[in-house]
């Protein structure tokens, strides 16, 4: 889509300019127009060659990486604005060529249009250096280093949206309170025809469709999978009033064909486990990328057990209440998180190492602070995989592993 708007454009840039230099009667002296001719079919040619040129240089890229990202990441590589936008700009200087050539004065004694033959030069510069940036970001968008701090940073932000506040030690692990002010009178479900991930909420306009007194409990959350004919909500009265707009509750939520990592924490530390999980397979030639996702999830599991649970119930004016889904709790991710992990360390006792010293490191940490529940998740985590490391004979292995580390 991107690319035909591309090629609509310089076409109609192509007529602006040759309709301009009709009516100003603007031409350039000492140029023949054969010569411009020659350039106009030059950019038109060299269009083609850079396009081809430039999907190579995409496909080869994506082959090299293929042994070290993930499948969801190379896909989000291919689907990169940039370099959609060069395509589309490519597209928009072979339209404006192509254009330029069809109305050109057949005699070469006619004078050159001034306002066509500079914006042919200026759209072919513009393009040259765009191919050079892209080839340039392509080559550093697939550094796994890069992806790896990428990813983290957008899953840091999430922690940090979804969990404004930070947890207070002396509560640890309490639970948000759900109750929503009382159940009230049921007014009936929200159900949607859309399908696909759960992507955004927007819970003030949840409320707004509600009823003075009204309660929206969702029952789904972002991150979620929802098929035709899905439930998103009950929706409830306790006051007098009972108008409320389905409609405007369903229009609330946001769908797409794939997840994203904004809001969806437990995405993104998908993302990294997936890189570290990739980069331990026998075929891959860079471990270390394993061990920089494993101290990035580190950080993000740090600070996730450290944020205060997200409150269900969301108070709005005219005491309007937005029940959200509690789905899977902060616990919930850093368990599931972990267990995948425990899988790379089943096939690299290297990595089981790392991973046992960086749990034993988090939990302290967390001790050290007065999270003591979040402590006791992730030293019973760092038990399990020794315990598994027992089972399949190689418990003795990590630690003597860990006496090397410690002794040098």
């Amino acid at each position: 889509m991107i690319a035909l708007l591309g090629g609509v454009t310089g076409a109609l840039v192509a007529g602006v300019a040759l309709l301009a230099d009709e009516r100003l009667g603007w031409h350039l002296t000492g140029v023949s127009t054969a010569s411009v001719r020659t350039m106009f079919g030059a950019f038109l040619g060299s269009a083609i060659t850079a396009t081809a040129v430039l999907f190579w240089v995409r496909g080869t890229l994506v082959q090299l990486a293929a042994s070290e990202l993930s499948a969801r990441l190379l896909k989000g590589y291919l689907n990169d604005w940039f370099l959609n936008l060069a395509f589309a700009f490519l597209l928009a200087v072979f339209s404006h060529a192509l254009v330029t050539l069809l109305f050109l004065p057949d005699q070469d004694a006619e004078p050159v249009r001034a306002l066509t033959a500079l914006t042919g030069a200026v759209l072919a510069f513009m393009a040259l250096v765009l191919i050079v940036h892209a080839v340039h970001n392509s080559v550093h968008a697939l550094d796994p280093s890069r992806v790896i701090l990428s990813v983290t940073a957008a899953t840091m932000d999430a922690i940090v949206r979804v969990h404004p506040r930070a947890q207070d030690p002396s509560a640890d692990g309490a639970a948000p309170d759900s109750s929503g002010g009382g159940a009230g009178r049921p007014l009936g479900e929200v159900r949607t025809q859309r399908w696909g991930w759960v992507t955004a909420i927007d819970y003030r306009a949840v409320a707004d469709a509600l009823p003075a007194g009204g309660v929206a409990r969702l029952t789904v959350g972002i991150g979620d999978l929802v098929m035709g004919g899905g439930r998103l909500a009950e929706v409830s009265a306790r006051g007098s009033e009972e108008a409320w707009d389905a409609a405007a509750v369903e229009a609330a939520f946001g769908f797409s064909d794939a997840r994203h990592l904004q809001d969806d924490v437990e995405y993104g530390l998908a993302h990294l486990v997936g890189l570290a999980l990739q980069s331990l397979t026998p075929g891959s030639a860079d471990r270390a990328t394993a061990y920089e996702a494993l101290r990035c999830i580190n950080v993000l599991l740090n600070e996730l057990l450290r944020r205060q649970p997200q409150p269900l119930a969301l108070a709005f004016d005219e005491d309007r209440v937005v029940v959200r889904w509690r789905g899977r709790t902060n616990r919930d991710i850093v368990h599931g998180t972990l267990g995948e992990l425990r899988q790379g360390a089943e096939a690299s006792a290297e990595f089981a190492t790392a991973l046992n010293e960086d749990l034993r490191g988090l939990a302290s940490q967390l001790r050290r602070d007065g999270f003591d529940g979040s402590a006791d998740l992730v030293e019973g985590e760092a038990a399990s995989l020794v315990a598994d490391r027992h089972y399949h004979g190689d418990d003795a292995g990590l630690q003597g592993h860990q006496r090397v580390r410690a002794g040098g």
